[in-house]
């Protein structure tokens, strides 16, 4: 990572982690079933404030059946019909314009598919996404450029927090940033040593 890069980072005062759950993996056709955020503190990765909630599937996309599947071995719609709050595609926009702006940072593991699925939503209602995509920072790519295996992080962060139960959002969230935590304090034996 750059010096201009770390610089950037250490400017930006506001740090969000995103973290989506989907009908499936074609960010075109499938659907984001829930969404959570946590604001946190860099370099630090402290959360400050969280949010989740539900997001009614939309009649222009479809469910993949091996999605719904693992979906049902690991209880994810269980799960997701726990969380409190629900809303439309157009609400789950407004949401996140009501948080994010030109000048946060968004984190995502990986930003390919979260980031690319909230896009998709974006450009189905015509609209652009209130980030600036040169401060979206995907959590694998950080953690290599450091030196790190991220999926090595995530196994071990999750064996941390083993009262989270994942693949839900805000728990994926909370795990992703005990990976980097565990990362930036060097608490972790997954330095990559290739």
């Amino acid at each position: 990572m750059s010096n201009n890069s770390l610089e950037l980072l250490l400017s930006v005062s506001r740090h969000f982690m995103i973290d989506i759950e989907t009908t499936g993996l074609v960010v075109y056709q499938h659907a984001i079933t829930s969404m959570a955020y946590i604001e946190f503190t860099y370099p630090d990765f402290q959360p400050v404030a969280d949010y989740e909630t539900r997001v009614h599937i939309p009649q222009d996309k479809c469910l993949d059946v091996t999605t719904m599947a693992w979906r049902e071995e690991h209880d994810v719609n269980k799960l997701e019909n726990q969380i409190g709050n629900i809303c439309t595609r157009r609400g789950l926009l407004a949401i996140l314009r009501s948080f994010i702006d030109m000048e946060c940072f968004i984190w995502a593991k990986p930003t390919t598919f979260d980031i690319a699925f909230l896009a998709q939503y974006y450009a189905d209602l015509e609209q652009n996404p209130p980030w600036n995509y040169r401060r979206v920072m995907d959590c694998a790519s950080f953690a290599a450029a450091r030196g790190f295996i991220y999926n090595d992080l995530i196994h071990e962060a999750g064996a941390n927090l083993p009262e989270v139960v994942p693949h839900v959002a805000l728990n994926d969230c909370l795990i992703q940033l005990n990976a980097l935590r565990l990362m930036n304090k060097g608490d972790t034996k997954n330095a990559n040593k290739e």
